[in-house]
């Protein structure tokens, strides 16, 4: 059970980053500039969650036996955001009606969840730009994070369980 906690807790841990990062801890700034040494930030606090959430998905052969339940408590927190996200993109995507029915409600939860993906931003904009031929924004821009952390994640599963099966052998 403990070990459970532990994989939601990592989820989280995007989060925690970008909000350190906000509150100036990390920077004495700040700021959401275009500075060399915020997208450098970005980049690595990227790559390292990516290499965290393979770490994670390796490890946790050793405690969780189904991929699927490894899956969904690692990610849980990610699915959770992007369910957030689109939440404001599907309701509160006119003008309007974003302005009348609980303009305040949709902006925190579009914080919530810009927080959480803040770190991946740089390399799903990159992604996108190499794969797609020009860079996204909105909902995708969310999504393409949360795919690469699912995948990530079974990546270093299936990994482990290759190694773990080549050294039974």
């Amino acid at each position: 059970m403990m070990k459970r906690i532990t994989l939601l807790l990592v989820g989280i841990s995007p989060f925690i980053l970008s909000f350190l990062y906000f509150s100036g801890f990390i920077f004495k700034s700040g700021t959401h500039d275009r500075s060399s040494a915020f997208l450098l930030f970005q980049y690595i606090a990227g790559v390292a969650f990516l290499g965290l959430w393979f770490l994670v998905g390796w490890m946790s052969q050793k405690f969780i036996r189904s991929r699927i339940e490894m899956m969904l408590l690692l990610n849980a927190t990610a699915l959770l955001m992007l369910l957030l996200q689109l939440y404001c993109v599907v309701f509160f995507a006119d003008v309007n009606r974003k302005i009348s029915l609980s303009y305040g409600f949709s902006n925190v939860m579009e914080m919530v969840s810009y927080y959480f993906y803040f770190p991946f931003f740089m390399i799903s904009l990159d992604m996108t730009h190499i794969f797609y031929g020009q860079e996204i924004h909105g909902f995708l821009q969310y999504a393409v994070p949360f795919f690469c952390l699912v995948i990530f994640s079974l990546l270093g599963r299936i990994v482990a369980e290759r190694r773990e099966r080549k050294a039974k052998m």
